[in-house]
């Protein structure tokens, strides 16, 4: 079996620094989600010498990041759509057979990604406002409704984590605010770790109190 992401791998390739390949991590979680909209549209619109170039500069992304699979994947688009620009006629394909596996494969990089990025410790660490403190239950009950979604890579955990943030507009939190980010870019899986943490934060000021 293929591994997902071979984290040891693209570090030894970076130089063997690990602080540069979280940063890189960071990056790529951001940008490759984009350009794979990108390519989306660029297949739809029959763009292919664009989609040409998007699909290596993903494959080079994801190659960096040691996401093999991702990869691979990335090869057999561009390999197709080459086929098509070299032939001189717009690509016959359709666009879910060549997209569909290719973003449910990043999907599955995103969670083997290591999240180490997303950790925080006390001293850098925005703390829950008073102001949560009255309505705890409640958010403790959106975040248990959140959780399973995250873990399952629902997409509804985006509507959810919309509706939070209007029913708590005061909440300020470090690990709410890394999450709202990570679930905008897809990263159920950060998101889940960082879901948890707040979960464990609740808790712990409900005990005290």
């Amino acid at each position: 079996t293929q591994i997902v992401v071979d984290v040891e791998a693209a570090v030894v390739r970076l130089g063997g620094n690990r602080a540069f390949y979280d940063t890189v991590v960071a990056a790529f979680r951001i940008d490759a989600a984009a350009l794979l909209s990108e390519l989306r549209q660029q297949l739809t619109q029959h763009d292919d010498r664009s989609a040409l170039r998007t699909a290596h500069t993903v494959k080079g992304l994801a190659a960096t990041v040691g996401a093999n699979s991702l990869a691979a994947l990335c090869a057999q688009v561009e390999q197709r759509v080459k086929s098509g620009v070299d032939g001189g006629a717009p690509g016959d394909w359709d666009v879910d057979t060549l997209m569909n596996p290719l973003e449910a494969g990043f999907l599955q990089t995103l969670q083997a990604l290591p999240t180490a990025e997303h950790a925080s410790t006390p001293m850098d660490s925005e703390p829950l406002s008073q102001d949560v403190d009255a309505n705890a239950n409640a958010l403790r009950e959106r975040l248990a409704q959140m959780a399973p979604l995250l873990e399952s890579g629902n997409m509804h955990a985006c509507a959810v984590c919309n509706e939070i943030r209007q029913d708590f507009p005061q909440l300020a939190a470090t690990q709410w605010v890394e999450l709202e980010r990570a679930v905008n870019r897809l990263d159920f899986a950060g998101a889940l770790l960082l879901c948890h943490s707040l979960q464990a934060d609740l808790q712990a000021r409900a005990s005290v109190r």
